[in-house]
């Protein structure tokens, strides 16, 4: 899986991420979206929460969901300048029991 990253939000202390796999073709050739990814800075270091769609989650060995997150975080926490300690929990729902509720017209 080769993830790139389009950034939903972002506030002084957290983000959240659209997961694309670069290797796959969505949509707008950005790659299938595969997941999602929020985050929250603290002094103490990263939170967050993963979900990866159930279908490419299961194409992943244990270790590479671990890999995959070890490489998430170094990303973000050395340019937001916060500690490397991290937790992130992992959710790999099936897609199609995903919801987005919102009162936002598009």
């Amino acid at each position: 899986m080769d993830l790139r990253l389009r950034r939903l939000v972002r506030t002084p202390t957290s983000e959240q991420y659209a997961l694309h796999d670069a290797h796959t073709k969505g949509e707008d050739d950005s790659g299938t979206c595969v997941g999602k990814l929020d985050v929250h800075y603290t002094e103490e270091g990263t939170y967050g929460t993963l979900l990866l769609w159930q279908a490419p989650a299961s194409s992943l060995a244990a270790d590479e969901v671990d890999g995959l997150i070890a490489e998430l975080v170094a990303g973000f926490a050395e340019p937001m300048g916060v500690a490397g300690e991290y937790v992130i929990e992992h959710f790999a729902p099936p897609v199609d029991s995903y919801k987005v509720y919102s009162n936002i017209e598009e």
